[in-house]
């Protein structure tokens, strides 16, 4: 699957995500939301990897399990607690490529958001839930002159509307570049579809839509021409997108082939 960024604030946690579905030579098959949330629970969930059946069927199992304890009065910290067990026995089989994002507002923490890898290929441990900062960026990274644009600076990172301001910008700019994707060999443009945002906060998760790249076309694949295109403006327009994780499990099945989303920061899926 593809690439989430985190951004975590005092009061809130934020994630940008976008809705491309790619095969292994970067066409795209599929556009559908890839951030999910627990019912009653501030708690959601994003992953990316080669298989998109891998990755949305563990999102939607950690959901499942979340939504249970909540019928039974269980708190975000004991979910975060049945979390870690559950990446815990997925590492009893092996590494596995993929990488998740775990986003939850924690009764005794505050807002919080781990990184969990499953592939061992980072300088992290393998199957824990790992703070790594105030930000979290799966993927290949852009940098200030990828944005040079907008004029902005630190001080414009650290306001917490900053990724609901120029989320689509900056998925946009990930949009302009090849990146790799856990268990495949050659990088590839690999976002598209849309950019979306996902608020965790004490009251709850909110997930929307920020754009749609009207360029991305299903069963298509990015050329370079598009890519110089990027640099001129964002193709984006607004949009009101949902589906849900197994409206998305049951599309994906059909194919006899791994799909997955290909790297954040990338660029991908259009013309």
């Amino acid at each position: 699957m593809s690439a989430f960024f985190s951004f975590r604030y005092p009061d809130r946690i934020q994630i940008l995500t976008d809705g491309g579905f790619f095969d292994e030579t970067g066409n795209l098959w599929l556009i559908a939301r890839k951030a999910f949330a627990a019912s009653g629970m501030a708690l959601a969930v994003t992953g990316r990897g080669d298989s998109a059946s891998f990755v949305l069927g563990t999102c939607v199992d950690l959901i499942n399990h979340c939504d249970a304890l909540t019928a039974y009065g269980g708190s975000v910290d004991s979910a975060l607690v049945a979390i870690r067990r559950h990446f815990e026995r997925l590492g009893a089989d092996g590494f596995v490529p993929a990488e998740f994002l775990i986003a939850a507002f924690s009764e005794t923490e505050g807002p919080q958001h781990y990184l969990v890898q499953l592939h061992g290929r980072y300088a992290l441990p393998s199957f824990e839930l790992v703070n790594a900062g105030d930000q979290i960026a799966a993927g290949s990274s852009i940098s200030w002159e990828d944005l040079s644009h907008l004029e902005l600076d630190a001080k414009a990172v650290a306001c917490p509307d900053f990724p609901e301001q120029y989320g689509a910008e900056i998925i946009g700019a990930m949009r302009g570049k090849r990146a790799e994707v856990p268990g495949v060999k050659l990088p590839i443009y690999g976002i598209g579809g849309h950019a979306c945002l996902t608020t965790v906060s004490e009251s709850g998760v909110l997930i929307r839509d920020l754009c749609q790249f009207w360029k991305s076309a299903v069963a298509r694949r990015i050329v370079a021409e598009v890519v110089q295109n990027l640099k001129k403006g964002l193709d984006a327009v607004p949009l009101e997108f949902l589906a849900d994780a197994a409206w998305v499990l049951a599309v994906i099945k059909p194919f006899n082939r791994r799909i997955f989303c290909g790297d954040w920061y990338c660029s991908c899926a259009d013309c």
